[in-house]
């Protein structure tokens, strides 16, 4: 019922070889700067993102001030 197949067990001990050899790349100085230098990629990207947001978020703040001033004009002169 328990039984272990030979296929699991070398699915098993690949497993195990690829993750003492994915600690050991990791491990280098090559590797570890590659992985910096994505992370760094990643944070500028991040950051310009947020800015077009912001800039997107204060646009869309300004028009629909806009259109409440227009609204509230608009009433002023209906009601006159």
């Amino acid at each position: 019922m328990f039984a272990v197949s030979k296929t699991h067990a070398l699915i098993a001990g690949a497993g195990v070889l690829a993750g003492a050899l994915g600690a050991q790349i990791l491990k280098s100085d090559c590797v570890r700067n590659l992985a910096v230098q994505a992370v760094a990629a990643g944070m500028r990207a991040k950051a310009g993102y947020e800015d077009i947001v912001e800039q997107a978020k204060a646009e869309a703040d300004d028009i629909v001030a806009e259109a409440g001033y227009l609204n509230s004009k608009e009433t002023e002169t209906a009601a006159e």
